[in-house]
């Protein structure tokens, strides 16, 4: 029987290379284990660890009746990786999702984080249209399922919305893990599918409550949010709430939590602010930006501080971070960079404007609900704070006021 742990653990095999095609997946699994030369070739990979960890968890004999039939690897065109699986429900496509960039051998990765920022832009992307090419040449007799986690499960229900309609009769179930969603612009083209009760059935969605890559764009229906096993603290943290391991499992089923948490709405106000929010014509010269850099020389240390000086000339956020603590700093640290220089840019503001003491005094306000620093303080202590700061801030103002004034 499919369970909804079957497409997970399969969409997590889906990042390892076919040793021969035929084999079970028990099989498979144990070569994997077995490897030692994959451990050898990515020793900067940190997931690495996390996946054998939790391939090692299944039971040997649960998968005895479910064969590799195919093995699609286009890393090197395009980044297009899946399986095509055969099983006695049918045929199970596993779509791999984005690579880390493979600072080592420099065939990993690049094509995936090109095609991921071009997502941002209108219309379907180089590799959602392969993966809907290599699906409908294939003559598909049996019923199907697509699945993956990532940029794969984007695929996988990129492909189920866009495929003709003899390929969906046979479509069984679409099941994504972690996946960002559907772009508007393709939605409005496939609006009548997208809306469709029998097509939306098919449609199962996974979320870690952790996870922000799956809050980008528009789902195709109401998410299953899971809970996650991992702390999640900064930025590294986040990359790992982003994987399949991080999904926690009790005898085979998912413990289901009942929301996203702060920290990825978070995230995704800080890519709001760096991408969609853009017009187009500047958010078109930032993915041909990010082109240039993911088909450069540089070695994946470079790119990264590459990339992030570039995000901080629209975030501000890390302009005074120094590379080497950037991963580990705290997403609390974060807000309240972020909470000061929206407190200083509003301050500005009304320096020019007609001053309103009323005014002043909210914006002040916020640093009581917001600066979690001053909490274990009493309230009336903090409340002097405010006033003594409201004080500050009007005669600072004022003082503004009248030099324009008197130069006036």
């Amino acid at each position: 029987m499919l369970d909804e742990k079957t497409f997970y653990d399969l969409s997590m095999i889906s990042y390892f290379d076919a040793y021969q095609p035929g084999v079970s997946v028990d099989t498979l699994i144990q070569q994997i284990l077995e490897d030692t030369v994959m451990d050898e070739e990515y020793p900067n990979d940190v997931t690495l660890p996390y996946h054998k960890e939790a391939l090692a968890k299944i039971p040997k004999g649960r998968y005895s009746d479910i064969y590799v039939k195919e093995f699609v690897d286009d890393n090197a065109n395009s980044g297009v990786v899946f399986y095509v699986f055969t099983c006695p429900e049918g045929e199970i496509f596993a779509f791999r999702g984005s690579e880390a960039l493979d600072d080592v051998n420099h065939k990993t990765g690049w094509q995936d984080w090109t095609d991921n920022f071009h997502m941002f832009l209108d219309g379907p992307t180089y590799q959602q249209l392969v993966s809907l090419h290599e699906l409908q040449k294939r003559k598909i007799d049996a019923p199907f399922y697509l699945c993956g986690h990532s940029k794969g499960g984007n695929l996988a229900m990129y492909v189920a919305l866009t495929m003709n309609a003899k390929l969906l009769s046979k479509l069984q179930q679409v099941v994504s893990f972690n996946a960002p969603g559907i772009t508007k612009s393709i939605l409005d083209v496939y609006q009548m599918r997208a809306t469709d009760p029998e097509f939306l059935k098919k449609i199962t969605i996974f979320e870690c409550e952790n996870d922000c890559i799956s809050s980008f764009f528009e789902n195709l229906t109401k998410p299953h949010y899971i809970r996650s096993s991992m702390p999640c603290n900064n930025l590294i943290q986040l990359y790992h709430n982003h994987q399949l391991y991080a999904m926690d499992f009790d005898d085979n089923h998912y413990i289901l939590a009942e929301k996203k948490t702060a920290i990825p709405k978070i995230v995704y106000h800080f890519v709001n602010d760096f991408f969609v929010n853009l017009k187009e014509e500047r958010l078109h010269a930032v993915v041909s930006t990010m082109d240039d850099y993911f088909h450069s020389a540089l070695s994946i240390s470079e790119l990264y501080k590459v990339l992030l000086y570039h995000i901080s000339l629209y975030t501000n956020l890390f302009e005074d971070i120094p590379y080497e603590e950037i991963q580990t700093i705290t997403f609390q640290d974060l807000i309240e960079r972020r909470k000061t220089k929206n407190l200083i840019n509003k301050v500005k503001e009304k320096a020019v404007q007609t001053l309103n003491e009323v005014n002043i005094k909210e914006i002040t306000q916020g640093i009581i609900d917001n600066y979690e620093v001053l909490i274990d303080t009493k309230k009336s202590q903090i409340q002097d704070l405010v006033n003594r700061n409201n004080d500050r801030i009007i005669s600072a103002i004022r003082s503004i006021r009248n030099e324009e004034e008197k130069e006036g």
